[in-house]
Parts: structure tokens; C-alpha cells; sequence
């Protein structure tokens, strides 16, 4: 069990025996970080049923300004101090050994992330998360990762506490929970955006808008819109499950799909910001026109728009397409979590013309 990034990047970190102590796979520890990257930097770090403490160490080395690694056992919590040793953070970490659900009832502090990774059948998942909720401990706007079986459906929890997406990780399931601001100031940055397309394939110039765009709202929602008399390379469901593979690092951006007019789909989900990337000054005409027309159907829907990347302004869904079908490598135009799945419908569509 390594420290996977930062400044005690490959240092290992020592363990315990025993299933109390079960550590998080490197693999989801690695999805889980993905998922929190642009939280942990300079932020306050909570790590409840610490174990060895491998994520409170993972997120100081990240750059997290500070940690509070909690467990019951003493065994447990000298392990933590000695793997803070190890890495040069123990300035940065604060150990407390106790029981978890004791300490969030008596705690003062509140924390931007906070890490729940209880033993499975102890029941504690769904207590420390009430006691979370109804102590207030997560700061305005922070997050809150839940490690759990596969299985298992997590509770909503009270407002302003607000269930976000959950990751698959074979037999794991991470749920990401949110605080909502309280503040009428934020207001303007906690609205929902809609980012529309065909998405048919998505390309690494769609993946820098979404990437833009979910640092400038507090939701977005990558809306695959459907016309039925177009038949794409993928189908809705399909482009589906490829945005949210390409789309999984960012905790703040769902994807969904919907044939019903984009006005009337942002009013449905009480989005009033349509995001639009530009490619070229030739893109711009259309896109106003239909910005216009939008807001005449949907008086509350603005339009957004964000200039593309120099390195994308030649990129769309239908060069890929058009390159897939010559067999280029298309490692450079889109995600690389797709790019299999494109060459291997291309040659599906390919062997279907051809019979």
C-alpha cells in the first residue's frame, strides 16, 4: 500500500492484519481521489474510521492543509501516527484515538472533505453520516465520500445536505454527498448548468468544456439530446454510459439524455444556464439564433458561451468519426477511456454496410 501522488508519492505506508482494518484498494483510492482532485488543495481533511489512515496521508500529500484521523482501536492509531512519520506529515495530521460516532458529537471543527470508510457490517456508515448531517460538520459546499458494498443503497440525508452520484467500483460503491451554501452572496455560482450535444462519440474538446464548466457551476448536467429521425454512430444509451465513464472525475457533473425541446428540458430541471462551446467565429451566428430562440420559449434560460481550447478548435464528433473509419489513432481526439469502444463500432458499422 503505496501513497499514490503528491510529496510522499510510492512512499509505503505500513498496515495491519485483519479485516477491521481493511484497507482501500489502490484502485478505488485512485477513482476516489479523481473524484475529489479540485477539493483537497489547501483544505481541511477528515478521516473517520482512519485504519491505517491512508487517506487522510494520501490527501496531505496532495496538498491538504490539514488532516484529523480518527479511530477506536490504539493499535489503529499508533499505525497512523507511524505512517505520518513516515511521509514528513505529521505537522499537518492530528490523530485522535476514540470512538468515531463520540467524536463527531463532541467535535468544534468543520472540514471541507470528509472520508467515511467504516468496517461493512459494523452499521456505522449510515450513523456517522446522520450524526454528520445533524451536527453540521462539513463546511458550506464541501463533500463528503461514503465507501460502501456495491449493494448498498445509501439514505438521502436532510437538506442542505444533498446527495450526489455514486461510482461503481466492481464490489465498491463510493457516494459522494454534498453541502449546500447557505450564503445569499454565492447564489449566482450554485445555479445548474445544461450542457447539450450529441455527444456521438464525446471528444477531448466536449471533455474541456465540461471540465471548464463544472469549475464555474455548481451542477452540470451533460444532456445527450436525442432526434429520432437521426441515427447515430452510438445509441442515446450508449453515448449515455460513455459520458459518464469520460466524466466520472468531476463529483459536480451528471450526464442524461432527452428528446423533448432544450427549453423545456432545462425548465423541467430547473437549470437556467445553457452552456455552448464555440469552435470558430462560424459557430457563433447559429448559436445566437438559437440562444434567442430559447429564451423566447424559456424567458429565465441563459446561454453561456465558452471559446474552445486552440488545440480543439478543429475537433468535432464528426472528424472522429470520419478518422475512425480510416482507422487512424484517435488517441489524441478523444478520451482514452473510449477509445476501443469507437474503433470497435466503427468496424460494427463498417461490416454492417459491407453485408
Amino acid at each position: 500500500m503505496r501513497v499514490i501522488s503528491g510529496s510522499a508519492r510510492g512512499r509505503r505506508l505500513n498496515e495491519l492484519q485483519g479485516m477491521e482494518t481493511r484497507p482501500t484498494t489502490d484502485r478505488v483510492k485512485e477513482a476516489l481521489f479523481n473524484i475529489v482532485q479540485f477539493e483537497v488543495p489547501g483544505r481541511d481533511i477528515l478521516d473517520l474510521f482512519a485504519g491505517t489512515g491512508q487517506l487522510g496521508i494520501e490527501a496531505l500529500s496532495r496538498g491538504a492543509a490539514s488532516a484529523v484521523l480518527v479511530d477506536q482501536r490504539k493499535d489503529a492509531a499508533a499505525l497512523v501516527r507511524e505512517n505520518l512519520k513516515l511521509t514528513g506529515l505529521t505537522g499537518q495530521g492530528k490523530v485522535v484515538q476514540g470512538d468515531s460516532i463520540s467524536y463527531l458529537m463532541s467535535c468544534r471543527e468543520k472540514f471541507h472533505v470528509i472520508f467515511l470508510d467504516p468496517p461493512y457490517q459494523s452499521g456505522l456508515l449510515e450513523r456517522a453520516m446522520e450524526t454528520i448531517a445533524a451536527f453540521d460538520i462539513l463546511r458550506e459546499h464541501g463533500i463528503m465520500i461514503c465507501e460502501s458494498p456495491a449493494e448498498r443503497e445509501l439514505p438521502p440525508l436532510a437538506p442542505p445536505y444533498e446527495k450526489g452520484r455514486e461510482y461503481r467500483y466492481g464490489r465498491i460503491k463510493l457516494t459522494v454527498y454534498r453541502r449546500q451554501g447557505s450564503d445569499p452572496r454565492s447564489a449566482a455560482s450554485m445555479k445548474t448548468a445544461i450542457y447539450p450535444g450529441s455527444f456521438d462519440p464525446i471528444t477531448l474538446g466536449h471533455l474541456n468544456i465540461i471540465k471548464r464548466a463544472a469549475q464555474c457551476f455548481d451542477r452540470v448536467i451533460v444532456c445527450v439530446m436525442v432526434n429520432s429521425k437521426k441515427h447515430g454512430l452510438f445509441t442515446p444509451e450508449e453515448r449515455v454510459e460513455l459520458l459518464e465513464r469520460c466524466t466520472a472525475r468531476f463529483p459536480n457533473v451528471e450526464v442524461d439524455f432527452s428528446d423533448e425541446l432544450l427549453a423545456a428540458y432545462a425548465k423541467r430541471r430547473k437549470a437556467h444556464v445553457v452552456v455552448k462551446g464555440l469552435r470558430a467565429v462560424s459557430d457563433f451566428e447559429q448559436e445566437v439564433q438559437m440562444a434567442v430562440i430559447n429564451r423566447k420559449l424559456n424567458p429565465r434560460l441563459e446561454t453561456m458561451f465558452l471559446a474552445s481550447s486552440d488545440k480543439y478548435t478543429y475537433l468535432s464528433s464528426t472528424v472522429v468519426k470520419e478518422m475512425a473509419r480510416y482507422g487512424a489513432d484517435l488517441g489524441e481526439f478523444v478520451p482514452r477511456e473510449i477509445v476501443d469502444d469507437v474503433d470497435r463500432k466503427m468496424r460494427q458499422a463498417q461490416e454492417k454496410e459491407n453485408d
